[in-house]
């Protein structure tokens, strides 16, 4: 019984993995550019909270790397993208239940819900770092209004 159903795990993957290979060359290019820098506002059990979020394409998967310590795993069908993600823990493992998201992709934003096995479902929206300003760094200043202008 169980290697019926690792074969047809495996068979139903390689029809999965076929049908994209087989998209139209402009509607597959289409799906592959989501590999950017987001910022995202979430929601939890113990509020808000930000986080930037790095996402890069390796082949028809997606790696996403958050800086507060959660790494992931996701694919793409259409607008939505679908994820698996795990907390690092600080001997360099990681810390069980995994979590899973579902985003939908509006234009510069991944606007979804996560949940990670507490019972509840939180909303999240990363917004294209592009997208969003740039905090001025000390050393900046600001440019003059007109070049022959002093500030």
């Amino acid at each position: 019984m169980l290697t019926l159903v690792c074969l047809s795990i495996s068979l139903f993957g390689c029809a999965a993995r076929s049908e994209v290979k087989n998209l139209p060359k402009a509607q597959a290019q289409a799906q592959l550019e989501l590999h950017h820098r987001y910022e995202c506002v979430s929601s939890g059990s113990k509020g808000e909270f930000k986080s930037a979020l790095t996402i890069v394409q390796r082949n028809w998967n997606y790696s996403l790397v958050w800086d507060n310590g959660y790494v992931g795993m996701g694919i793409r069908v259409e607008n939505k993208l679908a994820v698996t993600f795990l907390e690092r823990s600080p001997d360099g493992g990681f810390i069980f239940p995994p979590g899973v998201s579902l985003y939908s992709i509006e234009d510069e934003k991944l606007v979804g819900y996560w949940a990670s096995g507490d019972g509840d479902v939180y909303k999240d929206t990363c917004t294209h770092a592009d997208s969003v300003p740039a905090p001025q760094s000390p050393q900046q200043k600001p440019e003059p209004a007109n070049p022959g202008t002093r500030i």
